[in-house]
């Protein structure tokens, strides 16, 4: 699972695998059916989100409307929490499940941040020459939650997306505030449980 690792405000990307894309090697209609067994837990998953959102609003909202550029298919992050090196077959089962049953693949780098948050970066099979998903009616909740909004982080959105973010009515230079010492709090707690365990670790 060793990635050439890039920092997220590096400017190199690197392109499509030489070889191009790898085939998918599970079949269509299995993947398809996998998908479908999944369906019904991902709606509640996003309707939980969407409950959660409607009675505590976060302090951003999302403006604006896709324009099939494709790019947000092209660079999809996947979050690579420590767990998954701790258990390799864990992140070897769920490197699988977005490739085989969701058709992305890998590009073959990650990204990290500057607090060493990692994250796969894959591109899909089904973008479609004009844009649009080849699977849109099935695509997984990492894409129908693009872009994503989160409590105490400002989304962050690819160049030449059609989307907009911005701050909600009423929240000003006080919640902005609010919302950056909140990022900076989970920064620290995020340093200090790394010290914590590499004196565990010692």
């Amino acid at each position: 699972m060793s990635n050439k690792r890039l920092q997220r405000d590096s400017v190199e990307r690197p392109g499509p695998p030489p070889s191009g894309i790898p085939k998918q090697r599970l079949p269509r209609w299995l993947s398809t059916c996998l998908r479908l067994i999944c369906y019904p837990f991902m709606w509640m998953d996003l309707i939980a989100q969407k409950v959660t959102q409607w009675s505590t609003p976060p302090p951003y909202k999302i403006t604006g409307g896709c324009k099939q550029r494709g790019h947000c298919c092209h660079y999809v992050l996947m979050g690579w929490p420590p767990i998954m090196d701790k258990w390799p077959w864990f992140g070897k089962f769920w490197v699988w499940w977005y490739t085989e049953v969701h058709s992305f693949y890998m590009r073959g780098y990650d990204l990290e941040d500057e607090s060493n948050e990692v994250a796969k970066v894959m591109s899909c099979r089904n973008l479609r020459d004009d844009g649009r998903c080849n699977s849109y009616l099935l695509r997984p909740a990492i894409c129908r939650d693009w872009p994503r909004i989160e409590y105490g982080v400002e989304p962050t959105l690819l160049k030449g997306c059609g989307y907009n973010v911005e701050l909600r009515s009423g929240r000003g230079r006080h919640k902005q505030q609010q919302v950056d010492e909140e990022g900076e709090i989970q920064r620290k707690l995020t340093s200090i449980q790394r010290e914590l365990q590499e004196e565990e670790e010692g």
